[in-house]
């Protein structure tokens, strides 16, 4: 009688890791979504609060290919996708163009050798952060997080942007684990 109750007790036991395992699973799908570029070709994944800015400004800005934000932890993702042919220039002229296009969006004087490399998820990446940026339309400052990187057969750029009150180690590692879920759409 007791073996049977041990067996009873193991079973339900069983079951209940089963179903909760289900339910974690089900939890975690909730905790993501697709985000796609506006031309379609290029997608992420995000929590659930990030949405694609629709906005005319940026949906027309041919060196953006998504725009990413979260209002709730006031953080936005920008991606820059330029793809390899045989006519593209090396990497490290994209990484000196994507420098140029820094320090004329943040006034800033980067060079090639501020950047580090990082293991951002798996993937090689050029890392830049830029603490305490001040814009002439803003009271508050600004930290950006860059990243650039040769993913599958295309040059990639993501910039990150927080308040600097609000910029934590937590976001940069939520933007991280964003930019590793990036890639094309099959064709």
């Amino acid at each position: 009688m007791k073996l049977k109750k041990s067996i009873s007790a193991v079973l339900a036991t069983v079951m209940l890791l089963s179903a909760s395992c289900g339910e974690s699973s089900a939890k975690e799908r909730e905790l993501s979504k697709e985000i796609v570029s506006y031309d379609y070709k290029y997608k992420i994944e995000t929590p659930v609060d990030w949405k694609l800015d629709e906005s005319a400004e940026v949906k027309n800005n041919e060196s953006i290919t998504l725009y990413a934000i979260c209002d709730e932890r006031c953080i936005v993702l920008g991606a820059g996708v330029t793809e390899i042919d045989q006519d593209m220039l090396p990497f490290n002229n994209f990484c000196n163009m994507v420098i140029n296009n820094i320090n004329s969006k943040y006034f800033t004087t980067v060079s090639a050798g501020d950047f580090t490399e990082k293991d951002v998820n798996g993937l090689k990446m050029r890392y830049l952060e830029i603490q305490n940026l001040t814009f002439s339309d803003s009271e508050e400052e600004i930290r950006a997080w860059c990243y650039i990187g040769e993913i599958d057969g295309f040059y990639v750029m993501f910039i990150a942007e927080t308040l600097e009150s609000l910029a934590s180690d937590k976001q940069r590692e939520e933007v991280e684990m964003i930019i590793s879920t990036f890639q094309r759409f099959e064709v």
